[in-house]
């Protein structure tokens, strides 16, 4: 259990690394109407940095996902991207025990004070993640469909689960 969450959040970052590789400088930057104008790199960006906020809660007991950094060079730098994947992906390979967390989060105008565990906000994470790689998978889909993605990117556990065992067993 202590390097379940780790490895599958390593993983899920590592699917990243090849769509941004295959993307331009101006793909990876580009507003897409599907994204009401946002682009690859901000959905990108999102999810690195609150894995980011994770990685520095694990270290003084306190997460703010709200309060986080916007590091724009995450949304205009591939190659500083895939390095901040590199460097992301080995300080998580250090989280290695769950421990007990204070959770910031302001919730219509409400300031809110949680507490959670590591364990719990790496789970977070890693649906989180899914989420906005389902996201990303639409529009590599719409946009760029040279780009081949793997079967299970943007996918559930859950539902990649339920697949094996009803639709494709």
């Amino acid at each position: 259990m202590n390097d379940t969450f780790p490895q599958l959040s390593t993983q899920l970052l590592s699917q990243l690394k090849p769509i941004i590789n295959e993307l331009t400088d101006e793909s990876y930057c580009k507003p897409l109407p599907l994204l009401s104008g946002n682009t690859l790199a901000k959905h990108i960006r999102h999810v690195l940095e609150l894995y980011e906020e994770l990685v520095n809660g694990y270290t003084n007991g306190v997460i703010n996902y709200d309060a986080r950094k916007r590091n724009v060079l995450l949304e205009q730098n591939r190659t500083y991207t895939l390095q901040f994947i590199y460097d992301l992906s080995s300080k998580l390979s250090e989280v290695n025990q769950d421990k007990t967390l204070v959770v910031y989060a302001v919730f219509d105008k409400v300031d809110c004070k949680l507490q959670s565990s590591v364990f719990r906000e790496m789970a977070y994470n890693i649906e989180h993640a899914i989420h906005h790689m389902a996201i990303i998978k639409m529009c590599i889909l719409q946009y760029y469909p040279h780009i081949q993605l793997p079967t299970q990117f943007g996918v559930a556990f859950s539902t990649q689960a339920y697949l094996n065992q009803y639709v494709h067993p």
